[in-house]
């Protein structure tokens, strides 16, 4: 995950080309602006790749290449490449938080009986995955299932709000449990029944 000097010349290179004004920067500020503009293409990159993601629900193969082709970096990756971009401590700990949802996901719609539901899917830890959708219906159920070959470890049970968007959840752990999976399941669990009353 660590980004090569080479690469982070280039970049440097680039983010000269659009602004000139750049070469006035500290090392550290150059060190923060190329930082955020590798994180800001990132971004504009994935936004990109995820308008053209539709799936059919009971398309298992499409299923699985998806949840296949969702990266995982382990804490001490995250830490390393969240002080490349030189934030301040509060942004810091915002930007290692949400760093599965941002980097580690992926949006799009499924096709259900022939309406499109949007959806997140989310991969926690290295076996660990949180389906979000706009609906509820069987048929994602099912699709997601056969991709990862059993019923759901978790199920919200109800629309929960984030924001003006509502979504429903659901959570699969492939394999066999590591504690850190337990741990979050456990976390997810209570706090959908806190929702729910």
């Amino acid at each position: 995950m660590t980004e090569n000097p080479q690469t982070k010349e280039a970049v440097w290179h680039t983010l000269l080309e659009l602004v000139p004004q750049a070469r006035k920067l500290s090392q550290e500020q150059r060190l923060k602006m190329t930082g955020l503009m590798r994180q800001s293409l990132l971004l504009q990159e994935k936004d990109k790749k995820e308008a053209q993601n539709v799936y059919r629900s009971k398309d298992a193969p499409a299923l699985r290449a998806l949840v296949e082709s969702l990266p995982f970096a382990d804490r001490e990756e995250i830490t390393r490449s969240v002080e490349e971009l030189q934030l301040d401590p509060e942004e810091r700990e915002m930007e290692i938080a949400n760093w599965a949802f941002r980097r580690q996901s992926a949006e799009g719609e499924l096709l259900v009986r022939e309406q499109l539901v949007p959806f997140k899917l989310v991969r926690l830890y290295r076996d660990f995955f949180l389906l979000l959708c706009r609906t509820v219906a069987e048929d994602i159920t099912l699709g997601f299932s056969a991709v990862f070959g059993k019923s759901p470890d978790a199920f919200s049970g109800q629309t929960l709000q984030t924001g003006e968007q509502s979504w429903t959840g659901w959570v699969w752990v492939r394999g066999g449990e590591a504690n850190e999976d337990r741990e979050a399941l456990a976390q997810i669990r209570s706090l959908w029944k806190e929702i729910g009353r």
